[in-house]
């Protein structure tokens, strides 16, 4: 129910650092990315630059890159690329970047959306899905606080690269142009 991690404590660094103040609203991601879109709420901390992403909102630079990886079962012998994933379940979470990567890549049809990855892990975990498409420090991250230890990161996409930045609502400029300067105090101060 608290808004906490990186993202966070980054987004109010550069904030402060702006002499603004900001209130933290935690909803499931879906809802929360709809609410920046239409303006009800004015930045996100943690999104990933997509290009379907840039149509509705503006991003600060980034200030971190990840890349996606598949995650399948140790006993899975089938899937060693993402092509080997035609024709299988495969799980992401409902509006990440991951799910618009796999829609962009062809496997719409495949898609099993869920409302978390912990959740994806579970159902793949289980033997419910084939694989989990994910950005790879996440899946790391994931399996070892899950104690999931018959599932494994397979392979790495590097195509797959998600910059994160601050999102504001599109055309907001001025907040664009703040949340900016405050990223570059920060790194220029070393907080």
């Amino acid at each position: 129910g608290q808004a906490d991690g990186f993202a966070v404590e980054l987004l109010s660094a550069a904030t402060k650092a702006m002499g603004i103040d900001v209130r933290l609203n935690v909803r499931p991601w879906n809802e929360i990315k709809q609410d920046l879109a239409t303006g009800q709420i004015d930045v996100l901390p943690l999104v990933g630059r997509t290009p379907e992403r840039e149509k509705q909102f503006d991003f600060t630079v980034p200030y971190l890159s990840l890349h996606g990886a598949i995650v399948v079962r140790k006993d899975n012998d089938t899937i060693y690329n993402i092509e080997d994933l035609h024709g299988h379940a495969i799980g992401v979470m409902k509006g990440d970047m991951a799910d618009e990567y796999m829609h962009r890549k062809g496997f719409a049809q495949t898609l099993v959306t869920t409302k978390s990855f912990s959740d994806a892990f579970h159902l793949l975990s289980q033997g419910k899905l084939e694989a989990v498409v994910v950005q790879q420090m996440v899946a790391q991250k994931l399996m070892a606080e899950m104690g999931l230890d018959n599932i494994e990161v397979r392979i790495s996409l590097r195509d797959f690269r998600q910059d994160l930045c601050f999102a504001v609502t599109e055309g907001n400029t001025v907040l664009l142009a703040i949340l900016n300067e405050g990223l570059s105090r920060i790194v220029a101060n070393g907080i």
